[in-house]
């Protein structure tokens, strides 16, 4: 059953009387007047769907009556009710965009007619409207999906507000909420005042709206201050359209649109369509903050990541230098014959903790090679037994302070490995000073290698601690031990095998560990053999 409200004017009671009546039977909820002023009083008071008019009437006539209804209720439809009729009332009424005639005498069941096409027509008028506010929302969805730029997304919408609604103008703003206030992100309309660049919540009609999340509607002339509106007098008032654009609930801006004095107010399907927009707006633009502000993050990050790794580089060539002449001079303290038997253990212990440092120092220079992309990568032809005896001398101290041993189970006839010498070393290294730190002291560290097609497969074994198998996965991550006591117990920055790993993957191999708790670990890694013009394997 119909619900409408029906606003008739006629100065025949018992044809206002009849039209009542009918209405009523139909389910409307019709209202009637004696007058054409009477219509357009009770129209300001009441917004009604539909007003049926007699044309001819004491005071002001039908069409003066609708023509003043449409200038603030544009969405209320009109129906004239005639008994005679002219070519100039015609186009006149065609011109006020009434929907229907009817002429006297008539019957109810051809009012309810009538009635009923005018109010479908109405109905298929807002479909449509629904449908062409998808074409914009299509719009600005491919908008975000082509720009992650808030200024010219905040633009864009504002250009299709406007295009879509015929405004003369449009302004956009968004909240800043560190301060609490609006900010003009995007507007629009060259003959209107430019709004103020910034608002505090709850100034003025974009600041209350941005504050209660709720949109106001505006017929009338603005106030001055644009805080507060009067309705006007005159034939055509402007109006103006604020809504909130709100992402889960909670307003992130606000979207004003205006009318002129020459344009008509803004209709039901009008509101309808900006609603969508507001909404789709909404998401777009919270989406285009985040990925500004994560832009941002990033940027600062990668500068102070790269600041760090020039303080890195920077101290740790700084430090060589001293280091080197302690560990030179130590030597010669310790290789002195006439030198007592305090004076070498102490010397001993000096060049020990040199030694260690030397190893950090070369970790974070190693370090700082790798993510600069700066790895310069000579290979060449290398003897993996060269290789294991270049790295022995620098771990010798370790290894005796734990007494533990090195062995190298190499098959016979092992062809030479395809990679830069020095790189190799510092795989080895690292891997070699890894199982010393984390094997007990007595334990074994066994360095093995087998060919297996076009790779050389190389293995470290220990007898340490032992790996669990859920953090197995992390030990290459960088700055990352088993366990914090095991750091402070064994030191070190766990950087090596982070290092190690990214060496190898430089050579095009890769890395990986198996380990048993209490038993050991073996780390393994692939290198590409060396083959020779004929692509057979040198030999050793």
């Amino acid at each position: 059953m119909a619900h409408e409200r029906i606003l008739i004017a006629d100065d025949e009671p018992d044809v206002l009387d009849i039209a009542v009546r009918a209405l009523v039977r139909q389910g409307y909820r019709p209202t009637g007047v004696p007058n054409g002023a009477a219509a357009v009083a009770e129209a300001r008071r009441q917004r009604y769907d539909l007003f049926v008019t007699d044309v001819k009437m004491p005071g002001m006539s039908g069409l003066r009556a609708y023509q003043l209804i449409k200038a603030f209720s544009p969405d209320t439809l009109g129906l004239i009710i005639t008994g005679y009729g002219t070519l100039e009332m015609a186009i006149e009424a065609v011109r006020l965009g009434v929907h229907a005639f009817i002429l006297k005498p008539f019957g109810p069941e051809e009012l309810c007619r009538a009635i009923a096409r005018a109010l479908e027509g109405r109905r298929l008028a807002q479909e449509n409207a629904r449908l062409r506010a998808l074409l914009p929302l299509h719009e600005l969805t491919h908008a975000l999906i082509a720009t992650r730029d808030l200024d010219a997304l905040a633009a864009q919408v504002v250009e299709l507000a406007v295009r879509e609604t015929d405004s003369a103008s449009c302004s956009l703003f968004l909240v800043d909420e560190p301060r609490g206030e609006l900010y003009l992100a995007a507007s629009q309309g060259a003959n209107q005042p430019h709004p103020a660049p910034r608002l505090k919540l709850g100034q003025g009609i974009a600041g209350l709206v941005a504050q209660t999340g709720e949109a106001i509607y505006i017929q009338g002339a603005l106030a001055g201050d644009g805080s507060c509106a009067r309705f006007a007098t005159g034939d055509a008032p402007p109006s103006a359209l604020c809504l909130p654009l709100a992402v889960k609930g909670k307003p992130i801006g606000v979207i004003c649109l205006a009318k002129s004095e020459q344009e008509q107010p803004f209709s039901e399907a009008e509101h309808e369509l900006i609603s969508i927009l507001a909404g789709g707006a909404a998401v777009a633009i919270e989406n285009a903050r985040l990925f500004t502000d994560l832009q941002r993050t990033y940027e600062r990050l990668a500068e102070l990541d790269h600041r760090k790794s020039e303080f890195i580089n920077l101290a740790a060539h700084e430090l060589r230098s001293p280091l080197a002449a302690i560990i030179t001079y130590g030597t010669l303290v310790q290789e002195n014959t006439d030198a007592d038997e305090n004076t070498r253990t102490y010397t001993s212990a000096i060049l020990q903790a040199a030694s260690q440092l030397h190893l950090l120092l070369n970790d974070m220079l190693n370090l700082h090679e790798i993510d600069a992309g700066a790895t310069e990568l000579r290979p060449e032809p290398t003897p993996l037994p060269e290789a294991i005896n270049q790295v022995l001398p620098p771990l010798a101290r370790m290894l005796q302070a734990k007494r533990q041993t090195l062995s190298a189970e190499l098959p016979d006839g092992l062809p030479p490995v395809f990679a830069d010498p020095r790189k190799l070393q510092i795989i080895l290294l690292n891997l070699l000073s890894n199982a010393i730190k984390f094997t007990p002291e007595g334990g074994r560290i066994t360095i093995q290698a087998t060919p297996e097609g076009e790779d050389m497969v190389i293995s470290v074994h220990d007898t340490g601690i032992g790996i669990p198998e859920s953090e197995q996965d992390r030990v290459f991550e960088r700055f990352y031990q088993v366990a914090d006591s095991l750091r402070r117990e064994q030191g070190g920055l766990g950087l090596g095998l982070s290092i190690a790993k990214g060496m190898v993957e430089v050579h095009g191999g890769r890395m990986w560990v198996e380990s048993r708790v209490g038993i050991g670990s073996a780390f393994y890694f692939t290198l590409p053999c060396w083959q020779g013009p004929a692509g057979q394997a040198r030999q050793t």
